[in-house]
């Protein structure tokens, strides 16, 4: 991430903060991902949508409410789209964890690739209880 100086800082316009008070700087791509990890540990939940919001604006992502649901996976949609051979069960899992991805801003290429490799992880340790 570039370096902000203060001079840099004070130059650049109110819209170019996330947060109230001049916070959260987001005037490039770097600090508009650093300012939705920092509104994450320490904004209020009100502030973290603003935040957010502006941040995504940035970096050119969707974070409507419409938007994530139409990309949210039942996990019978999970199964019969990427993995078939997952148990109803293990399926619901690994929608829930692909879902938790797309929530927290990943992309949907990371979120099915870690779900489908939980996903079989959690197959292996069903098949093993039986």
């Amino acid at each position: 991430m570039a370096k902000l100086s203060t001079k840099s800082r004070n130059a650049l316009p109110k819209g170019d903060f996330a947060g109230p008070d001049r916070s959260y700087p987001v005037n490039d791509r770097a600090h508009a991902i650093a300012a939705k990890a920092r509104a994450t540990q320490f904004a209020s939940p009100a502030e973290k949508a603003k935040i957010d919001a502006k941040a995504n604006r940035v970096l050119g992502t969707k974070s409507t409410a419409k938007e994530l649901d139409r990309r949210l996976w039942s996990p019978e949609s999970f199964r019969q789209k990427h993995n078939q051979k997952l148990s109803p069960e293990a399926a619901d899992k690994a929608a829930r964890m692909a879902n938790a991805i797309l929530k927290r801003g990943g992309s949907e290429k990371i979120a099915i690739s870690t779900a489908n490799k939980h996903g079989d992880q959690i197959q292996r340790e069903l098949n093993r209880k039986k």
